[in-house]
């Protein structure tokens, strides 16, 4: 067939027999070969030898981790055709260190990694890895046995690829002394591997590196918190004086082939503004408005009433009698002498008066004359 050496022909005169080795890789049928054999009454017979040389063929498969992986063991009779589901009557085995069996589990340098099945009835070889595996475990071989007896060894080689789950937490932000709450939440990296945090997949912390089983940590001088392991729930109670930004804490999380997800929480707690006192110069509105001032500072107002003022007096409508200087406080001003009166002088005795009094002795001396 085009000069491609396709596998070797043997005659055993002997038995009468003519056998085919056909190449390694070689599927079809090869054309058809002459040969000559004598009878016993020393007659040669012309024949013909014809014959399909069946392919059986495994593909090794490829999935993620933690699903099961099938192939399909099947019969071609030409590199161009489809392949066609193996016999039943066709015995399938592993082979490990001699032994014939339907099951076997798979290894990855000598530590067991999942479990090998095949089901006899169609030829189906499986894989079912371990929920934590990633990579391609050691090949297994398959032994297939034809109706005639033939042999063929098979192997297959699966590959898992990593699932990668992921987690995050809302940062928080709080008032001093006030608590926070956030929770973690977790995203699967494949449809087919459910990802959610419940009692078989419980949220825990990282303390120093490790998943610890404690549901409550408290940090001195900064406050303590506390998880819900089956919600994914954690609340930040800070320390009353705390306040700033404190480290963050990590927690963790898991699929459902066990594969962590670490997300960190991250909280910021406010120190308590302190209130400015009032300022008389700037208040204009009423008791409990606040106003902006054009600083842009706030500052609580104070009512007009508060605002001290001074009292006015009233002029005296009796005469006051006339205080005598002491040595303490010397006279500074003096009325005129009125001519035709007895030139008494008559103090200043304050500034709210002085000119009352004034007004009476000059009246005094004005009737004195008529």
């Amino acid at each position: 067939m085009n000069d491609e050496k396709i596998g070797v022909y043997r005659i055993n005169r002997g038995k009468n027999e003519i056998i085919y080795q056909p190449s390694g890789t070689f599927v079809g049928c090869p054309q058809p070969i002459e040969f000559i054999a004598y009878g016993s009454d020393g007659h040669s017979y012309l024949g013909n030898f014809s014959q399909t040389v069946l392919g059986i063929q495994l593909q090794n498969t490829h999935d993620i981790q933690g699903v099961t992986q099938t192939s399909q063991i099947t019969i071609i009779s030409s590199p161009n055709e489809p392949g066609r589901p193996l016999d039943s009557n066709w015995p399938i085995d592993f082979i490990s260190n001699s032994q014939a069996s339907k099951q076997l589990s798979a290894t990855k340098n000598g530590q067991t990694v999942g479990l090998y099945q095949i089901d006899p009835n169609t030829g189906t070889v499986s894989f079912a890895p371990d929920k934590n595996f990633i990579g391609q475990p050691d090949k297994v071989t398959i032994r297939v046995t034809s109706a005639s007896g033939e042999q063929t060894n098979l192997q297959y080689q699966p590959t898992v690829d990593a699932v990668r789950p992921s987690a995050r937490i809302a940062p928080t932000i709080g008032e001093q002394g006030q608590s926070q709450t956030s929770k973690v939440r977790i995203t699967s990296g494949s449809d087919q591997v459910m990802a959610r945090i419940d009692a078989n997949h419980p949220a825990r912390f990282i303390i120093n590196g490790q998943v610890s089983n404690a549901e409550k940590i408290s940090i001195s001088g900064i406050g303590s918190y506390i998880l819900e392991p089956s919600t994914g729930l954690v609340t930040f109670s800070p320390d009353f004086e705390y306040f700033g930004k404190p480290k963050g804490i990590n927690i963790q999380v898991t699929d459902d082939n066990n594969t962590p997800a670490i997300a960190t929480y991250n909280v910021t707690v406010l120190r308590h503004q302190v209130a400015q006192q009032p300022s008389p110069a700037a208040n204009r509105g009423d008791q409990g408005v606040i106003e902006e001032s054009p600083a842009g500072e706030t500052v609580i107002q104070q009512p007009v009433s508060q605002q001290q003022s001074q009292p006015v007096q009233q002029p005296q409508t009796q005469q006051q009698p006339t205080p005598q200087p002491t040595p303490q406080q010397p006279v500074q001003n003096v009325a005129e002498q009125v001519p035709g009166a007895d030139n008494t002088e008559l103090p200043m005795l304050d500034d709210t008066n002085a000119w009352y009094m004034i007004a009476i002795a000059l009246l005094g001396a004005l009737s004195g004359e008529e």
